[in-house]
């Protein structure tokens, strides 16, 4: 069976180019993402 090795998360926080705006979440300067990269013991990897 293989097993998890290692956990990496990582938050990306991208400038746009303009700021955006709603009435529920107000001014957006950035888009956001959190990634988790997982590693396991037969050396493979993904992320998601």
């Amino acid at each position: 069976m293989t097993k998890i090795t290692s956990l990496i998360g990582q938050r990306f926080a991208l400038p746009l180019d303009e700021v955006l705006s709603d009435a529920r979440h107000g001014e957006h300067t950035h888009f956001e993402l959190i990634t988790v990269t997982i590693g396991f013991d037969d050396g493979s990897e993904g992320t998601g």
